[in-house]
């Protein structure tokens, strides 16, 4: 059994790329990041931890001993993340690349900012393409899924 993530707290990129509300709105859905940020975690050890976003890389690990945070020794897992000894750890690590994202993410952005072009508020159906479908007024917390995008992203969903 390995080492259990008990919160995350995500820190804003430096920039996003455009549109930023669809690529905030995918990386809700996905566990890679492509613009990077600070990510702290609270860990509970003992046992080998997986950082949940990827790519991690610059870990720093503090141990709570009761009174604060103290600098604590870690090793490096092998499957990215860290080997924890018993106790509750913050965890800070730098999560994302800059790199160009693949053309299937590239191309699920494109399919949201289409759908939200052709799906405004209160719309009870739209068509892309030859498909037509109804929808609900909340659909666009489905967005991903009704334009397809969600499909081309299931390479970098959250682990469940």
């Amino acid at each position: 059994m390995g080492a259990l993530t008990v919160s995350q707290v995500e820190g804003v990129p430096a920039a996003w790329p455009e549109p930023a509300w669809a690529w905030q709105r995918m990386e809700a859905w996905v566990s890679h990041r492509w613009s990077e940020r600070e990510v702290v975690w609270i860990v509970e050890g003992p046992g080998e931890w997986t950082p949940p976003l990827r790519p991690a890389t610059s870990f720093t690990a503090e141990r709570w001993n009761g009174e604060g945070w103290v600098a604590a020794g870690s090793t490096l897992a092998p499957l990215g993340g860290l080997e924890l000894p018993c106790g509750t750890f913050r965890v800070a690590a730098t999560v994302g690349d800059d790199s160009a994202p693949p053309a299937a993410v590239t191309e699920a952005i494109a399919r949201l900012v289409a759908f939200a072009a052709q799906a405004p508020a209160g719309l009870r159906s739209y068509s892309v393409g030859d498909v037509e479908a109804e929808i609900e007024p909340k659909a666009a917390s489905r967005a991903l899924h009704l334009c397809g995008a969600g499909d081309l992203l299931k390479p970098w969903r959250k682990p469940r």
